[in-house]
């Protein structure tokens, strides 16, 4: 390619004037800047690299892939996925530094753990000013993935995200395995109180889903133990057993239990990534209707409208247990649970109940507009499963099996 200085040799050869010959060399040198530019551009970026590597990447919310600048122009990848680093190694880019979660140089000693609060908030990075994106309620078991002041998880469902430090209690593998030993209770009870010992101080208020270790019974109270060892009474028919709460039933007698489960939970308010009986957001709903059943199954709206099980375009009513699904035609953004027929109920404001039928005093004009479609989840034990065939819930240290869906 010729430079500047010869295109403008060349035109003065031919006089060509000296007017046109600066205009030209002007030109050229806008030209070669531009050249230059989309040659930085063209470099390997964070960006450039985090695009090529989502390839690998089915669910940002379940699979770890950050990308960021490091020192020196290196570009650091912190992945989860053995497909990323894969690739990466047969890339052979001395730029890129990859670390492997989970870190074991950071973790040491502690590879999971168990939500020591009532509920834990999970946020998107490790500080309080941070986006919540879910949360875990008291005894749900954690893998830990690494340690940077606070820790980040993945629950037994595959989300990740960041906890602070003093609301996981972090446990060796043999410890995790002996707490899992322990006789586990699950509170069935939307909330209950756990009262010391003694009777005279309030330990914990724990909400619906909450795990914690048998000690002894009584006639009427439970003696507990909570995840950090605190002990406590606590009324006995707001526990069960956690092999007990999961019956395994016909699909239309379970879906029938998880739309009762979450009837009850109408007049609790709608709280942003909610999971809780305190306050949960649309598809939270979903989750701790699950949870009170022993069940667990995906986290977000999109991943519930991507199980198999969806209905055909024309029905108009519903069974229980149903999942219904809002949006603006393109996506979906709101699920709501159906209570057979017309009826349904969900997370917007409140918990309240609605209704598809104009002619009923229930009736909500604005679910009706944006109704897209409707699932009817396959109680099949692959995407739904019960909380006693995940690992974690039985004290086993490896890495949550998620449930891959193709998001639509």
């Amino acid at each position: 390619m010729a430079t500047c200085e010869e295109i403008v040799e060349k035109c003065d050869s031919v006089v060509v004037e000296k007017q046109v010959a600066k205009r030209i060399s002007k030109i050229c040198l806008v030209v070669v800047a531009v050249l230059f530019v989309g040659g930085v551009a063209a470099q390997a970026t964070p960006k450039d690299v985090k695009q090529e590597l989502s390839k690998w990447i089915d669910d940002r919310k379940t699979q770890v892939l950050d990308v960021a600048q490091g020192a020196n122009g290196a570009i650091r990848v912190t992945t989860t996925e053995e497909t990323v680093i894969a690739h990466l190694a047969a890339d052979k880019d001395s730029k890129i530094v990859v670390r492997r979660l989970p870190d074991r140089a950071v973790l040491a000693d502690a590879v999971a753990g168990v939500v020591r609060v009532p509920v834990a908030a999970i946020h998107r990075a490790p500080k309080f000013s941070s986006e919540i994106v879910s949360e875990a309620v008291m005894g749900t078991p954690v893998y830990l993935l690494e340690k940077d002041g606070w820790w980040r998880i993945q629950t037994p469902e595959g989300y990740h995200g960041w906890v602070h430090r003093l609301q996981v209690k972090a446990m060796t593998q043999k410890s995790f395995q002996t707490h899992f030993q322990k006789p586990q209770a699950m509170v069935t009870a939307l909330e209950a109180e756990v009262r010391s010992e003694s009777g005279e101080k309030p330990v914990a208020m724990l909400t619906a889903g909450s795990l914690v270790s048998v000690v002894k019974s009584g006639e009427s109270r439970t003696l507990i133990a909570l995840p950090d060892g605190r002990t406590g009474w606590i009324e006995r028919k707001a526990l069960q057993k956690l092999e007990e709460v999961y019956q395994a039933q016909t699909p239309e007698i379970m879906r029938a239990q998880i739309a009762h489960n979450a009837l009850q939970l109408t007049g609790r308010s709608y709280r942003w990534a909610g999971t809780s009986s305190v306050g949960m957001d649309c598809s939270g709903l979903v989750k701790v209707a699950w949870l009170m059943a022993g069940l667990v199954g995906p986290r977000d709206t999109d991943e519930m409208a991507a199980l198999p099980g969806r209905l055909p375009e024309e029905t108009k009513t519903f069974e229980a247990g149903d999942l219904l699904f809002l949006g603006n035609g393109k996506s979906v953004g709101h699920v709501l649970i159906s209570l057979g027929g017309t009826r349904f109920v969900h997370a917007l404001g409140d918990v309240h109940v609605g209704d598809f039928d104009p002619a009923s005093s229930e009736y909500d004009k604005w679910a009706k507009d944006t109704y897209m479609f409707a699932v009817r989840p396959e109680m099949n034990g692959k995407c739904i499963r019960p909380m006693t065939d995940l690992p974690l819930f039985a004290g086993k240290v490896v890495k949550p099996e998620l449930c891959r869906l193709k998001i639509r």
